[in-house]
């Protein structure tokens, strides 16, 4: 599963510059997360891709992959998924789902799910519900997230998150996940800087996480244009998200 998704990763990253068109658009990038528990932290380095094509009848496909070293303690680990898109898109909204295969740490999982967007000037919205299922652990986690990003230009936006999720098997528990954050793409360049924060309250204790990361988009002319014509479907992303917070 790890050779899977480390091989969808560059997938992703390499062959998407063959194929780039005024259709297709990518974006590749890598972050750093620190994460903590009450008295208990970790670490992550990771790498993701994205790419997505707009057919002539209005409809897209999206394929994005994640793949990550998990550092806890002396110890090291993975995490990662793969997801493929299908849907619809518009100026003013899209609809779609994916199906998705994720790693949590050593494990996989398979999993599915809804996500919309709806596109408003300088306010883009996405929502999203997802579930995986991991059968070796006798784990399931059905997760549901709204977020948001506001462009103050077309090259600087702040985000907001807010999440619902529940597990069967693990904790036997729901929580609420909050998070806010920003990107900023250099004027002239491809390049944008990434900044994120998420907090959660699970079984009594108190999670945060932040991250950092920089990403490179290959088609798009701004951040506000990959939101709306760009790989922008998000919803494995949040499942994987939601479901990493409880790690380890």
């Amino acid at each position: 599963m790890k050779k899977f998704l480390v091989g969808a990763v560059a997938t992703a990253a390499l062959l998407t510059p063959c194929v780039a068109s005024a259709d297709t658009n990518a974006v590749v990038g890598v972050q750093y997360n620190s994460t903590e528990i009450e008295s208990f932290d970790w670490d992550s380095y990771g790498i993701n891709g994205a790419v997505s094509h707009d057919f002539s009848n209005g409809t897209l496909m999206q394929f994005d992959a994640n793949t990550s070293r998990v550092d806890i303690s002396a110890c090291c680990n993975s995490s990662g998924y793969a997801a493929l898109h299908y849907g619809v898109r518009n100026e003013g909204h899209g609809f779609g789902g994916f199906v998705v295969l994720e790693d949590f740490f050593g494990y996989s999982g398979a999993g599915l799910g809804v996500e919309g967007q709806l596109f408003m000037n300088n306010i883009v919205v996405n929502g999203s519900l997802g579930y995986v299922d991991f059968n070796d652990l006798d784990f399931s986690l059905v997760s549901g997230q709204v977020d948001g990003a506001y462009y103050f230009t077309e090259n600087f936006a702040v985000t907001g998150l807010v999440a619902y999720t529940q597990d069967d098997g693990a904790f036997d528990e729901d929580w609420v996940t909050w998070g806010i954050g920003g990107e900023w793409r250099f004027n002239n360049s491809p390049a944008s800087i990434e900044l994120g924060y998420r907090a959660a309250d699970i079984d009594d204790d108190d999670v945060s996480s932040w991250m950092i990361g920089v990403n490179l988009d290959l088609g798009t002319g701004t951040l506000r244009e990959r939101a709306s014509s760009g790989p922008s479907f998000n919803g494995a992303e949040a499942l994987h998200s939601n479901l990493n917070i409880i790690a380890p």
